[in-house]
């Protein structure tokens, strides 16, 4: 069974946050892509730039996520709070 947690991403971009529903075995790097596009669709108009690599930091520690992982390899928990710069 694929376990599914909610993260609070606050897109620093945006000054907001949001609630994702995520598998918690997703890779890192691929959330940070399919979040990046639900913004863009989101907002129209909305650039991020294709040239600058997008992180998730860790709120709790200030350390960028490893984007080769998994949430769950990154010990991410259900409710946690990461940025999006």
């Amino acid at each position: 069974m694929n376990r599914q947690i909610v993260l609070t991403v606050y897109a620093a971009g945006l000054n907001q946050a949001y609630d994702f529903q995520i598998p918690a075995g997703m890779g890192i790097g691929t959330a940070i892509l399919l979040i990046q596009k639900i913004l863009v669709e989101e907002y129209k108009g909305v650039l991020f730039p294709s040239r600058e690599k997008l992180n998730l930091i860790r709120a709790e520690t200030g350390k960028v996520l490893n984007d080769t992982c998994s949430f769950l390899q990154a010990g991410i928990r259900e409710g946690e709070t990461c940025i999006l710069a």
